[in-house]
């Protein structure tokens, strides 16, 4: 078996920004204008729940990019760790990868890979028809 190793940038999309900050702007307007004396109490939960979810998608947790080294795939965070992941791959394509991560609180990765070439897009698919 050949020693195969690609690295995989991620892409942040600014469109992913907007549509999660629009999202919880909503979310909170609709909680505020429901007028009930514990909606602000609720809407300080999501407002913390939100910057959580922010660092997770886009601050120090965010994913960079994908290593695939030995049949071991591993993120790297923006924090420079790299962390391990292990099956289940929700849903892969050449445009997005979602992957069901590990612990109490993780929500589902939605992952793009950037500027892959015909190379890497081909050992990334080998890879994830291989990894179960």
């Amino acid at each position: 078996m050949q020693n195969t190793e690609v690295w995989i940038n991620i892409k942040v999309s600014k469109l992913g920004r907007l549509f999660f900050l629009l999202a919880y702007a909503c979310l909170i307007f609709i909680i505020i204008h429901y007028q009930h004396p514990l909606s602000y109490w609720l809407a300080l939960l999501v407002l913390l729940q939100g910057g959580w979810g922010w660092r997770q998608a886009f601050g120090t947790a965010a994913p960079l990019a994908l290593l695939i080294e030995n049949h071991e795939l591993y993120l790297e965070l923006a924090s420079g760790q790299l962390q391990i992941l292990r099956p289940p791959l929700l849903v892969h394509s050449r445009f997005f990868l979602v992957f069901q991560r590990s612990g109490v609180f993780a929500w589902p990765w939605l992952l793009w890979p950037d500027a892959i070439t015909a190379k890497e897009h081909h050992q990334l698919r080998y890879f994830l028809r291989s990894w179960y």
